[in-house]
């Protein structure tokens, strides 16, 4: 029995032209003991039906996560909606909830999303990397 949707998988689509994030989806990949996230990469454009209503302006900046109840979540918010399905990030899920917690945890998510490429040592190629130092859309 699940509870509060809990045991249903979700859909987190990702950015497949981005290395950090090919690498942060791996790594989720190999700890969902559960198999609760399907992963699917917004550039490969044939979208599964259950996905096709995703904001694609939005998933250039951000990691998109839909809930089971059909509501798009992104950036920290959807990390934190993905804590919730990983037995190893179960522990400290509470504290994601901490007040303070959300504003810090947007503030590093846009950070590392608009340095993403830089991360790594390479500049953005054309027109994949739209968010300029700030975490806004450039």
């Amino acid at each position: 029995m699940c509870i509060k949707n809990i045991c249903k998988p979700i859909y987190v689509l990702f950015d497949g032209h981005c290395i950090v994030c090919i690498r942060i989806i791996g790594l989720l990949y190999r700890i969902d003991v559960f198999r609760l996230l399907n992963f699917v990469d917004f550039r490969a454009g044939n979208f599964p039906e259950y996905v096709a209503d995703a904001d694609l302006d939005r998933a250039e900046s951000e990691m998109l996560v839909k809930t089971n109840g059909g509501k798009w979540l992104g950036g920290f918010e959807a990390f934190r909606y993905i804590s919730h399905r990983i037995l190893w990030f179960f522990w400290f899920t509470p504290f994601l909830y901490v007040p303070g917690i959300s504003n810090l945890g947007d503030f590093v998510y846009k950070k590392v999303a608009a340095n993403r490429f830089k991360i790594l040592g390479r500049d953005c190629p054309d027109g994949v990397c739209s968010l300029d130092a700030t975490g806004n859309k450039a």
